[in-house]
């Protein structure tokens, strides 16, 4: 699988900014994607060398559509946590705060 297509978009939310600061980076990733992928493709995007993968699969949540409201499912998707080497980060998640 091309490196391109496996990490979909970074995912930024309170618990993944904070994560950040202690070198954790969190990712949305194709679902088919393994490991050994995963830390490939973003140690090759990034530049930075990956210690550990965690990667956890969210269920879709059911959600209602249309005039009638019938109710259908979205599709599951793969999060991965990625620990790089201490020293290193990935600046897209270095978001300053303005005062």
């Amino acid at each position: 699988m091309q490196s391109d297509l496996i990490v979909i978009k970074p995912i930024i939310s309170e618990k993944s900014m904070v994560l950040a600061q202690n070198g954790i980076y969190t990712f949305e990733v194709a679902k088919q994607s393994n490991k050994h992928q995963i830390a490939e493709a973003v140690e090759k995007t990034f530049n930075v060398h990956v210690i550990n993968v965690a990667t956890s699969v969210i269920k879709g949540k059911e959600k209602r559509f249309g005039s009638k409201r019938t109710p259908k499912k979205l599709t599951d998707s793969k999060k991965a946590m990625l620990t790089v080497k201490k020293g290193e980060k990935i600046e897209l998640f270095d978001i300053k705060e303005e005062k």
